[in-house]
């Protein structure tokens, strides 16, 4: 089997992570995998802001204890955020793409991740626009989903129900 077939196949949600950073070389080159995901009408209108920063990830934490409410990022070391900028139905479609492409490419790299869709809740909150808008998300851009990376002490994939699939 083909290392793209075996990352996608092995590719699983991870929420524990260890204290291994990971490194900056690793991260930028997800960030380029990420960037290459297709668009639509070839129209790029995510912008991907990769937060590694202690600080910054710990503010990010720390809306959801403000609701009373675990970690929505479960202490990842590093939380990656994908915005829309393009006003249009196609802005979650290509940042969809692009989330995807980094949790297989994070994968490939032995790297765990999840997709944590509670940050569009989060962003969507008045009081917590200026956290968001502190990373250098701009006002017209609205947050599409985040993708949260490090080190997992447990990689094992979850088997998939194959009755969803249906050959015609």
């Amino acid at each position: 089997m083909n290392n793209t077939i075996n990352s996608i196949l092995n590719r699983h949600s991870s929420r524990e992570f260890t204290e291994q950073e990971i490194r900056k070389e690793d991260l930028n080159l997800l960030m380029k995998c990420a960037l290459q995901a297709p668009s639509a009408r070839g129209i790029e209108t995510t912008n991907i802001y990769c937060v590694s920063n202690k600080e910054q990830v710990q503010m990010l934490e720390s809306l959801g204890a403000k609701e009373g409410k675990s970690d929505p990022f479960y202490h990842a070391p590093v939380i990656v955020i994908f915005t829309g900028n393009g006003g249009t139905d196609h802005d979650i479609r290509n940042a969809s793409a692009a989330i995807e492409n980094l949790l297989i490419a994070a994968e490939s790299l032995g790297i765990g991740s999840c997709w944590i869709h509670q940050a569009v809740r989060l962003f969507n909150i008045e009081s917590n626009k200026e956290v968001f808008f502190n990373l250098g998300i701009k006002e017209n851009e609205q947050v599409m989903g985040a993708v949260i990376l490090g080190y997992s002490p447990k990689m094992n994939p979850k088997t998939k129900d194959e009755s969803h699939i249906h050959m015609i």
